[in-house]
């Protein structure tokens, strides 16, 4: 039988996740996306200041860094997550009177994520209304961006035609002409769009987005500017999400609260130091910029 790379990804990660407990970690996200590199930049400046083992341990992202968290025999107790996935869950919460979300809170609100829609630098493809019934890829779903693509297409009422595959082989279909565009919600500049224009057979761009029938009413206005990415030449006009750093308080000992205070003063106070030498999102991180009404933020 075979087995498809994300399915073996989960699998690896679920893997090394019980080989372990007793370390503090946090999941991230894929290799090539913004949240590795964001947590790799924290981890960096914990070791300046002799703050205790942590390890970045990559995953599939938000969906699957969910369901790790909340499971209490997992020892995943910090995630990075999209803002709206953690929202979208509370509405599950809700709707099937659940309580998976009760314990968990945000330990740091970090950068914004810009949402990608990703084409083919052709007139056709300019707006989001030219998706319909197109064939557009929204990562897989254990992916955050899925869950953002999903409320786009629904709140939208542009009904594209969704095909779940990493990101990577998004790319390699939509030079090929398979797909139509793929989404991907992150950082930007991400790792996995930086390519060289001179090696694409077939030019690419990011589409403008529009707020048509009011999808994007909880999303941030964003502008992916002019030279982001070598291929780019203008500024797209996108929405954003915020991403965050979420705990499950229920799994917390009083050494993880210990730890996770002097975790948490370390990358605040080398603040200047992540803006210098991390991810260019660092720039525009401000951890006081969260209101507690929309959730509740971590206290010890």
């Amino acid at each position: 039988m075979k087995i498809s790379k994300p399915i073996l990804f989960t699998l690896l990660s679920v893997f090394y996740l019980n080989s372990m407990i007793g370390q503090m970690i946090i999941l991230s996200g894929p290799e090539k996306g913004s949240y590795n590199v964001i947590v790799n930049d924290m981890i960096r400046v914990c070791a300046n200041d002799s703050i205790g083992d942590i390890k970045n341990i990559p995953s599939s992202g938000s969906a699957f860094n969910f369901d790790q968290l909340v499971d209490p025999n997992t020892p995943v107790k910090m995630v990075m997550m999209q803002s709206d996935y953690l929202y979208y869950q509370a509405m599950l919460d809700n709707k099937n009177n659940t309580k998976k979300t009760v314990p968990l809170s945000v330990l740091m609100p970090l950068a914004y994520e810009e949402i990608h829609v990703v084409t083919r630098d052709e007139k056709r493809l300019n707006k989001l209304q030219d998706l319909v019934e197109k064939n557009v890829a929204c990562g897989t779903e254990n992916e955050g961006t899925f869950a953002t693509a999903t409320l786009m297409k629904d709140r939208s009422r542009v009904f594209w035609n969704t095909k779940l595959i990493p990101y990577p082989q998004a790319l390699k279909e939509l030079l090929g002409r398979q797909i139509d565009a793929f989404i991907i919600v992150g950082s930007a500049p991400l790792e996995l769009l930086n390519v060289n224009p001179q090696s694409l057979v077939t030019q690419i761009k990011i589409m403008d987005l529009e707020n048509v029938n009011d999808w994007a009413e909880f999303y941030t206005p964003r502008i992916i500017k002019s030279g982001t990415y070598k291929w780019q030449n203008n500024d797209v006009q996108t929405f954003g999400v915020r991403t965050v750093l979420v705990v499950n308080e229920s799994k917390l000992t009083a050494d993880d609260r210990v730890f996770i205070d002097q975790f948490t003063n370390a990358v605040k106070s080398n603040y200047v130091n992540l803006v210098e030498k991390g991810h260019p999102s660092w720039i525009e991180v401000n951890f006081a910029d969260w209101d507690p009404t929309d959730w509740r933020l971590y206290t010890n």
